[in-house]
């Protein structure tokens, strides 16, 4: 039964090793949990397998207990809700324990059953080696390990419990059994370790060499591979001369609109159609229109600057006519995008279906304007927390705040991604819906947004509010004083004869168009890369146009924050995106309920930042910060970079095969820990049990202060080398063995049996024991240094069963 006790023990104490361990568990212990996992519960097991009857009384296992309970409770948790989770794991223990070493030579039965608890520890720990690319690659190893030390464990600790439930089996055939035992078991553990499909635990990132890369298959812009007939294109799935024309890499193009909540509001008409090209106003035109000497955008221009423009705008929308589409085996798609190969491409990352453009997908809401870091995540929007909410039903938002002029839109996601993005404002999530047939594309769910659909008419007629406190981190701008001076002068500048509240937002926006736009995603949000942008370079991405207008918008009055996530939009769709729709479209059913012009291919290149204003009566709106920036110019749009999309139906390439690397230095760590852990439990039950004996043997002169005595004397032999007492021994029978012991022998079967004893007999008799105890154990004592050692560090003496 010990030695069911102990492997249970390793058990338990493995699983909850694993997780300091494991890089898959991202969140450690604390000190509660510690004190609870490697306290509390062994000391509670300890306390139901050695403090029971007959030697110890049901009253000192709970007090044992209670006293654990209390210290517990006086140096860890205090007197509070948190004090009861350690009550539920001490008496839990202990009471299981109790189960399972209910009597010998019974079936352990609640001691099987917990195995399969134990197992499923394991497995979870194993499943949690997969959550993502970085922490398979990190916990390969480990995982590996994991499942041959689990298999042996598991093997030894059934082992055991075969032989607990068998006690009666002659000694011939346990050893026959034993050897079947380690003849199958240890190489079943080492197959397990060994030969376990290689995406079972471990999921490694490749990294191609050059030479190796997966192969890019080349895709016409209609979505067909090289080589395949040119068939007339169905309605919808082309694109105009006018579209073509908008392209200029900026998200809304070169439109009339500015604001995205006009072309919105274009998708709610009754056709359900949007304008495209609208006639411009004076100074919004496209090259060639406006006003003589302006530039784009209605800026003033440098003689020769419009044509100079009008050279780049074509050079870029001939850049983005000629960028290609390439596919890569969907098997090969997690590989490729961590290659040299992905540089220089845009990556698919989803594909979204709506009847409106554009798509803000929001990912974070960055409301807090810290002075030195820039703008961070708030930490009490509760809209930050869908990204990565677990949902088991349909999610509605039960705010009671409904805004003016905003019109519920169904969009549906297809995604590479484990974060969810939905656009403003969500008032329905579908649950997440995992599928990997069509890998990368294994996530897909419906959100229903609440659009605002209002444009620069109905801003126009906005009074000036008094805004709550619920708007005050979203007015506050924390800079030194310094910084506030240059911001200002910068605001003042823009903001000439502009007083209105929307008037104030417009000036904001169109005091960028003298900065230049280039696209992509800076991970830099520093203050100081915000002052270069604005008052050095006049240079940036999305990152800095929209950090910059959220904290010009607070100054003058205006609730700002900024919004990260991905953009879905008309004009970012070159021919190469629309032929990604369509290949794709026709190896996915779910995107085949959409027509071609409801659904946008989103790249890497589409990550994007955007600022939103508050707007009173119609809420958070969204605003295009580099609505009247300058283009970007054709080395700097990665939009016009070539497109590269997974080919679902292709046969997945043979991995592979890389030799097996045992991890043996984890395997010494974690058998280090593990034997170590063990030793120290049986040192210290070693020291308690000789502690526990010595205060019952001078405690009195009843019986269990006699049992006591010579417990502490055979003990004292066995650590000394000399054979350990049978259970079903009698002192007597022990003294034939060894004769030195007759006398104590002698007068402990006295002690034990004769009846007639006065008092004052049984008290001489009792000190005449323990000094024969003492007497005996000293002069067998082995002499020499070695001995000694011995004595200090050998464990033989917890072998002794009285």
């Amino acid at each position: 039964m010990q030695l069911l006790f102990y492997t249970r023990l390793a058990l338990y104490l493995s699983a909850f090793l694993i997780p300091v361990f494991h890089p898959a568990v991202a969140v450690a212990y604390d000190w509660l949990n510690r004190v609870m996992f490697f306290v509390l519960l062994p000391a509670s097991m300890f306390a139901a397998f050695y403090l029971r009857g007959p030697r110890f009384r049901v009253w000192h296992g709970w007090a044992a207990l209670a006293v654990l309970y209390a210290g517990t409770v006086f140096f860890v948790t205090g007197l509070d809700r948190s004090a009861l989770l350690p009550l539920l794991v001490t008496v839990l223990g202990y009471i299981w324990t109790v189960l399972v070493f209910r009597g010998q030579g019974r079936f352990p039965a609640f001691a099987a059953i917990e195995m399969f608890g134990l197992a499923i520890i394991y497995l979870r720990i194993l499943e949690y080696g997969r959550a993502s690319e970085e922490i398979a690659a990190r916990s390969a190893g480990l995982s590996t390990f994991l499942i041959a030390f689990a298999v042996l464990l598991f093997l030894v600790h059934g082992l055991v419990l075969y032989f607990s439930a068998f006690p009666g089996a002659g000694g011939r055939r346990n050893r026959t059994e034993l050897a079947i035992f380690f003849a199958v078991g240890l190489p079943l553990a080492l197959i397990f370790g060994h030969f376990v499909p290689s995406d079972f635990v471990q999921n490694k990132i490749v990294m191609n060499e050059l030479e190796k890369e997966p192969p890019l298959k080349g895709l016409d812009g209609d979505g067909r591979r090289d080589g395949e007939g040119q068939g007339r294109r169905r309605p919808g799935e082309g694109e105009g001369e006018q579209e073509r024309h908008n392209r200029n890499g900026k998200p809304l193009g070169d439109r009339e609109e500015k604001y995205p909540s006009e072309l919105q509001g274009e998708g709610n008409s009754a056709d359900g159609q949007g304008r495209e090209g609208q006639p411009g106003r004076p100074g919004e035109g496209r090259p060639g229109e406006g006003k003589p000497g302006e530039g784009q955008g209605g800026r003033p221009g440098k003689p020769g600057e419009g044509q100079s423009e009008q050279k780049e705008q074509k050079e870029q929308q001939d850049n983005q006519q000629k960028n290609k589409l390439h596919g890569v085996p969907s098997e090969m798609w997690n590989n490729f995008k961590n290659s040299s190969g992905a540089n220089g491409k845009q990556m698919a990352v989803m594909i979204i279906a709506s009847k409106i453009q554009p798509v803000y997908a929001a990912e974070q809401y960055l409301g807090r304007l810290d002075a030195k870091t820039g703008f961070e995540q708030s930490v009490d929007e509760p809209l930050n927390e869908l990204r990565d909410l677990r949902l088991l039903e349909t999610w509605k938002d039960k705010s009671v705040e409904r805004d003016t002029k905003r019109v519920l839109f169904d969009v549906y996601y297809l995604s590479t991604l484990r974060e969810r993005v939905v656009a403003y404002r969500p008032f329905a999530i579908q649950p997440t819906i995992l599928d990997q047939k069509y890998h990368p594309f294994d996530l897909s769910y419906t959100a229903s947004s609440a659009v605002s659909v209002s444009n620069p008419d109905d801003w126009k007629n906005i009074r000036e509010p008094h805004f709550d406190e619920s708007m005050k981190q979203y007015l506050d701008v924390p800079l030194d004083e310094k910084r506030l001076v240059r911001y200002r002068a910068f605001l003042n500048s823009r903001l000439k004869g502009k007083h209105g509240y929307f008037d104030r937002l417009a000036g904001i926006l169109e005091g960028f168009s003298a900065h230049q736009y280039k696209m992509g995603f800076e991970e830099d949000t520093s203050l100081e890369s915000l002052d270069k942008f604005l008052f050095e370079t006049k240079e940036g991405d999305c990152t800095e146009f929209s950090r910059a207008a959220a904290i010009l918008g607070r100054l003058s009055g205006i609730p700002s924050r900024v919004v990260t996530g991905y953009l879905a939009s008309r004009d970012l769709q070159t021919p190469a995106h629309r032929g990604g729709i369509k290949h794709l479209r026709d190896k996915i059913p779910a995107l085949q309920k959409f027509p071609m012009e409801e659904l946008y291919l989103v790249t890497n290149a589409q990550r994007h930042a955007w600022v939103q204003f508050y707007l009173p009566e119609y809420g958070w709106v969204d605003f295009e910060s580099t609505a009247y920036a300058i283009p970007p110019k054709p080395e700097f749009d990665p939009n016009a970079r070539d497109v590269v999309i997974p080919l679902i139906d292709e046969e997945p390439l043979p991995p592979e095969k890389k030799k097996f690397d045992f991890p043996w230095m984890l395997f010494g760590i974690f058998s280090g820990i593990l034997v170590g852990s063990i030793l120290l439990s049986l040192y210290l039950y070693r020291f308690i049990r000789l502690t526990i004996y010595s205060i019952i043997a001078g405690s009195g002169v009843d019986r269990r202060s006699v049992d006591a005595v010579a417990t502490l004397l055979y003990i004292r032999l066995a650590e000394d080398g000399y054979p350990i007492r049978q259970f079903y021994e009698t002192p007597l029978d022990y003294a034939k063995q060894i004769p030195e012991t007759k006398a104590f022998a002698d007068r402990l079967t006295e002690l034990r049996f004769r009846e007639s004893w006065s008092a004052e007999q049984r008290k001489q008799s009792y000190a005449d024991l323990r000094r024969l105890g003492s007497d005996t154990g000293r002069s067998m004592r082995r002499p020499g240094a070695w001995n000694s050692l011995k004595r200090v560090f050998t464990l033989r003496g917890i072998l002794y069963r009285p």
